[in-house]
């Protein structure tokens, strides 16, 4: 077929087009030249994902609604990977908390009131929600939507390497925007807060692997902690480097865990399967781009395959590549399944969109990868059973230039079909259907031409008959009741369409029937723990369930003994282990339960020291410099779910920080309110009042300030106006109605009862902050037109002399702390 612009007009006349394909002759030879082997007994992965990577950025007030219909319909995805882009919209911290969401912050962001990135393509939150709107509304469900970020983030927190001493604040940051939207009807059962964490070319956040593991622990956690039980989370993103062991490290993260995923476009899954060997999950593809390299990664064990990308679009971290903003701008050399003319705002699906149809269109999720091997390296092949609907389908590509007869032969389907489809697409047909094919022998014969994706699909009898229970207790199933729990094992009935998982249900009473309401859980293992009891009589029955959704009866219960948890955790303070501390200090703890931790808080001097930590690590960063110089006592508790709580031994510390003196400047936030627009740089004159080094410049920065980096200076005084610049500092995201403190790059001695001048400079956007006024004063010298602070100040706008909230102080200090005036 002729490939035309796809609009909104002509979505519906296309996809009728495609059904009334004229038949293509598939004619079959006497004899074939070429022979596939299926073997249904023979079962690999089950595939959990079949789609596509999608930008929500494209979504152009609903102009995006054609290529998802075409995605959907024609092509056959049925898992996407919705995508903005970057990770940078909390340009300046919400608040000091990382456990508490400013929603006054956040709000403006996530409703799409605020757009982001403009000076890119440009993101917008709105884009995000109707694009998963529009794919729930097209029939995906929860579990086959997956959220996803990409780009550098925030400059206050690293940009594009994540500083790790902003850990949580990256967690609040991913897990707001998830948390609103989950919070407000825009759904999806999958979320991946981080891309290719692994390579420092813009394209996510950069941590090394143990960094991300300990992320994605605490993200999970505060999931948890949150009630977003439906979603999922998706990782590491990985595209070079696929390392899961730092993940398999924490049970939190693991039971939170959907999939591992990774990237590749060369055919390989980098060992992945045996990487995650035993970690009872499985692992997608979740960017590759050659059809042809399927075949590969489905040998390989994947059971997910997503396509980047869908369409040509536009990513705002491809502009900061210098990779322009066209359509497309991020393939890399890859090409979209679907073309994009920005001028007509049409999309045109390209001939790969059809070959991944051929795929995708007859592969349900839940299908089974079964045994197809062909005697001819020009030809390939992979084989799947649906056991929901017995559907059969084989995909192969015929890579040599000539026709090739190929029999397929079908051993051990449980039902094989009588008559398959056939399909091909190749570059004179896009999913053109050719003429139904007999099965006869157990053989089918098909003739293919030469350079073509086919497939071959059909229907057998539904496998309607259930499997037999686990025998009844005592002679199989049988429940061990222990300290908050109960144990259960049981072996494997036999049946003939396969097992694929067991439901699990409790009863506080004898004669359990089983119901939604009393299942607590389900199996793909012969054993379940039952955990967090209180004490008493429990009674179980477990059900077997096939691949086709057949439940055996429940004629199986067991019954078992509680007993109450009455031991307490153990814990101990493993650092500081009694030191002097200063600055920012980490404080860790162990703690350990016969059943399960449930939290641990740390107090200091009998009050507690930030949060509960309810997942491990339990670590917390301790600000000592709010805290008095001098003796201190360090006390960890932990608790566990029965409420049994124990504290560790106490840790001695000595708090011992610097003495602060103010050199320069007015350490008191004063009355009056100012402000300057961006590029204006100001300075203010003051004697100072004591001798020292130099090492912090401390700002007030007032509400509704906009600037979003902001320049600090010391300057020696040259005949009343700002001479040599002495040293400086950058605030990165400067808080609003809080002071904010500059490490300065150098430490001249200032001395006392000699003038000096304070500098500031806010760009990005009008900086507000507060001076105390001296007459008319509103500001002491100024310079329009500036970019950065300048080396000397020799001319500039004059007024008289005032006061200004600012200060030079000889304390050290962690970047973005703030600075106890003694």
């Amino acid at each position: 077929m002729s490939r035309v612009a796809f609009s909104r007009a002509v979505v519906v006349a296309q996809a009728i087009a495609i059904s009334l394909l004229p038949v293509v002759a598939a004619p079959a030879a006497a004899a074939a030249s070429v022979s596939i082997s299926v073997d249904g007994s023979q079962k690999f992965q089950t595939m959990t994902s079949l789609g596509v990577d999608i930008n929500a950025n494209s979504w152009d007030g609903g102009n995006l609604t054609p290529a998802l219909d075409m995605l959907v319909d024609q092509n056959g995805s049925q898992t996407f990977r919705v995508v903005i882009d970057m990770t940078d919209w909390e340009a300046r911290n919400d608040d000091s908390d990382p456990n508490t969401f400013n929603w006054n912050y956040y709000d403006p962001i996530y409703s799409g009131q605020v757009s982001f990135d403009t000076q890119y393509a440009g993101s917008n939150f709105a884009n995000l929600w109707h694009t998963i709107d529009y794919l729930h509304a097209k029939g995906i469900p929860d579990s086959q939507i997956m959220l996803s970020f990409m780009g550098p983030g925030p400059s206050w927190m690293g940009g594009a390497s994540l500083d790790a001493t902003h850990e949580d604040e990256w967690v609040e940051e991913v897990l707001s925007a998830a948390y609103y939207g989950y919070t407000h009807g825009h759904t999806f059962g999958l979320f991946s807060p981080d891309n290719e964490e692994d390579i420092s070319h813009n394209e996510g956040v950069t941590m090394s692997s143990t960094l991300y593991a300990d992320a994605m622990n605490r993200l999970a956690g505060r999931m948890n902690a949150l009630g977003m039980d439906h979603v999922m989370l998706v990782g590491p993103e990985t595209c070079c480097s696929f390392d899961p062991t730092p993940m398999t490290s924490y049970p939190t993260l693991m039971g939170k865990l959907a999939h591992f995923d990774l990237h590749d476009y060369t055919g390989s899954t980098q060992g992945a399967a045996a990487q995650i060997a035993g970690s009872g999950k499985d692992f997608w593809m979740s960017e590759y781009n050659q059809f042809d390299q399927s075949f590969n990664l489905l040998g390989q064990g994947a059971a997910g395959l997503m396509v980047w990308e869908a369409y040509d679009s536009v990513f705002n971290h491809a502009v900061l590549n210098d990779l322009g903003s066209a359509p497309g701008n991020d393939s890399y050399g890859n090409t979209a399944l679907i073309g994009y003319d920005k001028n007509t705002k049409t999309y045109t699906p390209r001939n790969s969109f059809y070959q991944f149809a051929q795929l995708f269109r007859f592969v349900p999720i839940g299908a089974v990868r079964v045994a197809a091997s062909s005697d001819d390296t020009a030809v390939h092949a992979v084989a799947f059973l649906d056991p929901a609907s017995s559907r059969f389908t084989l995909v192969g590509e015929n890579t040599s230039p000539s026709s090739q007869t190929i029999g397929v032969s079908l051993k051990n389907l449980m039902s094989p079909p009588s008559t398959v489809t056939y399909y091909q697409t190749n570059s004179n047909d896009d999913m053109a259907r050719g003429s139904d094919v007999a099965v006869s022998g157990g053989v089918a014969l098909v003739t293919v031409p030469g350079g073509t994706v086919f497939t071959l699909t059909g229907l057998g009898a539904l496998d309607t008959a259930p499997p037999p229970a686990p025998p009844a207790a005592p002679a199989n199933l049988t429940a061990t009741g222990g300290v908050s729990s109960v144990s259960l094992h049981w072996t494997t009935p036999a049946d003939s369409g396969g097992v694929t998982q067991y439901n699990v249900y409790r009863s506080s009473t004898p004669g359990l029937t089983p119901s939604s309401s009393n299942k607590i859980g389900q199996s793909t293992t012969t054993s379940y723990t039952d955990e967090g009891l209180a004490a008493g009589d429990y009674f179980y029955v477990v059900t077997a369930q096939d691949a086709a959704g057949n439940i055996s009866d429940a004629s199986n219960e067991a019954s078992a003994v509680v007993t109450a948890d009455t031991q307490p955790p153990t814990v101990s303070i493993t650092s500081p282990t009694g030191a002097t501390v200063s600055g920012t200090t980490s404080l860790t703890a162990s703690a350990t339960d016969d059943v399960g931790v449930a939290g641990v808080q740390f107090q200091l001097d009998d009050a507690n020291l930030g949060p509960e930590l309810t997942a491990e690590p339990y670590t917390y960063s301790w600000d000592t410099t709010a805290t008095s110089n001098g003796p201190h006592v360090l006390v960890a508790f932990a608790r566990d779910a029965a409420g049994n709580t124990i504290s560790s031994s106490p840790v001695a510390v000595t708090v011992s920080n610097a003495a602060n003196t103010l050199l320069l400047g007015a350490a008191t936030v004063q009355g009056l309110a100012d402000s300057n627009p961006t590029g204006d740089a100001e300075a203010f004159t003051y004697v100072a009042a004591a001798s020292g080094s130099a090492r912090t410049l401390s700002f007030y920065v007032d509400s509704g300030s906009a600037a979003t980096t902001l320049e600090v200076g010391v300057y020696a005084d040259s005949g009343g106006r700002p001479g040599t610049l002495l040293t400086s500092g950058t605030i990165s995201s400067p808080k609003s109605a809080a002071w904010n403190t500059a490490i300065l790059s150098s430490n001249p001695t200032l001395s006392a009862g000699t003038r000096y001048w304070i500098g500031l400079l806010g760009t990005g956007g009008q900086l507000n902050y507060r001076d105390g006024a001296t007459g008319s004063c509103s500001q002491s010298n100024s310079a329009s037109g500036l970019t950065s602070l300048p080396p000397t100040w020799s001319t500039g706008i004059a007024w008289p002399t005032c006061d200004l909230s600012a200060y030079v102080s000889s304390v050290s200090v962690t970047a973005g702390a703030s600075v106890p005036v003694a």
